[in-house]
């Protein structure tokens, strides 16, 4: 029983997480490549290195934050 509300609410806390707020690919329109390297921003504002599997465009790595790598 306890493993059981153990699990349930380790799942909660993960589904409101704020690092769940936004999905792992990011707005193709928002891809940019400044010395090699490719970025993209997520809905919410931040960057990220991108890159493209599938079609998509993904995010990878930590946020670098609401400025534009590639200004």
């Amino acid at each position: 029983m306890l493993k059981k509300l153990s699990l349930s609410l380790c799942i909660i806390v993960l589904m409101y997480s704020p690092s769940m707020a936004t999905s792992g690919w990011v707005k193709a329109r928002t891809v940019c490549t400044k010395n090699g390297i490719t970025y993209a921003r997520h809905g919410d504002g931040h960057w990220h290195r991108a890159v493209k599997r599938d079609g998509r465009w993904y995010a990878t790595g930590h946020s670098l934050g609401k400025t534009n790598p590639c200004n």
